[in-house]
């Protein structure tokens, strides 16, 4: 779901934890600086960290432990909030997607 594609490694070996590892990805096609490139990472990490445990509760279980990859494809900066949001609802995606 825009601005994010979202891509989910099954069958992870994880070294024994509880959550998935995250991977978060910002491009330097579409942000030269790396200022602007760490501070959506940032954004994206902040967002996570706020609704993790809901998140994770639409991954099914049977597909745990998972590796995720967030990559954020917008070509504009998006404010906090917008990215929140968007996370919330692509993760909402996948829980339809998955049933």
């Amino acid at each position: 779901m825009y601005p994010f594609k979202i891509v989910f490694i099954k069958n992870f070996e994880a070294p024994s934890q509880e959550f998935p590892q995250i991977l978060f990805s910002v491009s330097k096609r579409n942000f030269k600086r790396a200022v602007k490139r760490n501070r959506i990472k940032r954004l994206l990490r902040e967002a996570y960290r706020l609704n993790k445990s809901d998140l994770l509760k639409k991954i099914p279980a049977q597909i745990l432990p998972i590796a995720i990859g967030i990559m954020y494809v917008s070509k504009e900066e998006l404010s906090f909030e917008i990215i929140q949001n968007k996370l919330i609802l692509a993760f909402g995606d996948f829980e339809k997607k998955s049933s």
